[in-house]
């Protein structure tokens, strides 16, 4: 049975730090993982701790784990700071390494691109934050059957974020009977670590790894620390100043009349000045605030017709897949139509499968970046694609359904 427990509420001012915990333990179909949901536990109140806003995700089905992701992608892209932790089963195929979620099944390599979570997309969410780390504490499941083409040891060809160190706790260097104890202690060594006052991310990436596992990328120079309390602010208005002032001098001349008459006249100039300065400081400030309103009316003007804009491209796109989805019915009415072999992608150029990847997103089946990799979600959208169309669902582009994309070849 699946479990999430958001252990703080997502705040905006706390929007600098942002976490993702996700751990398989009992598996359906594969042995139990030794790496405990209690342990990721551990790591998510040791996060929470040090001030993050944490998303634990314990045993989650394929559904669940990729709405913690979408979830989870909301908020990196205002975070200074988003850390990823992924722990349970993986396995690799074709350069990348996918995270299982409790429920999965694969009979063949290719069911990953949609039954498994891949760790480079989580890499892509993470890269959203100004820095940030996924780390991967992997165990390997037992098949009954042994798979072509997987791998038990991580695989990680595509490029990382710049952004983003990406971890796993075993590597090449450890044999696969290995790979669960060696992970098991690393989550014990980073749940260690985040108990110390102001462990940094290296302090993370070193745990995480123990020598034995693969880094890609640098950990950015960040103390994992809990920030301070902001100081309350203490504000004081022009016209509470222009008060005080005009009080002070006030008082000032009550005085000056009880040492006489010459005196107070003496004072009067520099009280008087002094009232005109603050009368000075608070129109000044009533100019600030108009300002300040004028560009608050100005944001929302802005903000509301870039709300227009995307109301008027989601139109524009169900427009386009109702229209599709209406070729299709009377395609099916006239008999279906036989499967061609896919295109070959390796001919395809970086705009072409960019266009690729743009027309899917218009049709709001792809929710990934545009940048030509064809890879699980471009997969996924793709499937979705040729479902609308009635086809036979791959996650590889016929020549006919390439031409309907990208008439002319885009």
């Amino acid at each position: 049975m699946a479990l999430v427990a958001v252990l703080a509420p997502w705040r905006a001012e706390a929007g600098g730090r942002v976490a993702l915990v996700m751990v398989g333990e009992d598996y359906q179909k594969f042995q139990k993982s030794n790496v405990s949901a209690k342990q990721a536990s551990d790591i998510a109140e040791a996060l929470q701790a040090k001030g993050f806003d944490v998303l634990l995700s314990a045993n989650p089905t394929n559904a669940r784990a990729r709405a913690n992701l979408l979830d989870f992608s909301r908020k990196t892209s205002d975070a200074d700071l988003a850390v990823a932790f992924v722990m349970g089963h993986l396995v690799a195929a074709g350069g990348q390494s996918y995270f299982l979620p409790v429920n999965t099944e694969l009979g063949v390599s290719t069911d990953l691109f949609s039954r498994g979570i891949s760790i480079s997309s989580v890499a892509q969410i993470v890269g959203k934050a100004k820095a940030g780390a996924v780390i991967v504490l992997m165990t390997a499941p037992n098949f009954e059957t042994a798979i072509a083409g997987l791998d038990a040891r991580p695989q990680y060809a595509t490029a990382n974020p710049t952004s983003v160190v990406t971890v796993f706790s075993s590597s090449s260097k450890v044999s696969v009977s290995r790979i669960d104890m060696v992970s098991a202690q690393a989550a014990d060594a980073v749940a260690k670590a985040l108990q110390r006052p102001a462990p940094s991310l290296a302090d993370l990436v070193k745990a995480a790894s123990a020598d034995v596992g693969a880094v890609f990328g640098v950990p950015a120079e960040v103390s994992l620390a809990k920030p301070s309390p902001a100081p309350e602010s203490v504000a004081s208005s022009g016209a509470d100043s222009l008060q005080t002032k005009l009080e002070t001098g006030a008082g000032g001349a009550a005085q000056n009349k009880q040492k006489g008459r010459a005196e107070s006249e003496r004072r009067a100039p520099d009280d008087e000045a002094q009232a005109d300065a603050a009368r000075l400081q608070l129109q000044q400030a009533k100019v600030e605030l108009e300002k300040a309103k004028t560009e608050t009316q100005r944001a929302q003007a802005e903000a509301s017709r870039a709300e227009a804009e995307a109301a008027k491209a989601k139109a524009e796109a169900q427009a386009e897949l109702a229209k599709a989805q209406t070729v299709t019915a009377n395609a099916s009415e006239q008999g279906s139509v036989a499967a061609s072999a896919p295109i070959d992608e390796k001919l395809l150029g970086k705009r072409q499968r960019e266009r690729i990847q743009e027309r899917l997103r218009d049709m709001s089946l792809y929710t990934g970046p545009i940048d030509s990799i064809m890879g699980p979600l471009t997969r996924e959208a793709i499937m979705g694609y040729q479902r609308s169309r009635g086809a036979k669902v791959t996650g590889y582009l016929t020549p006919e359904q390439f031409e309907a994309l990208l008439p002319n070849g885009g």
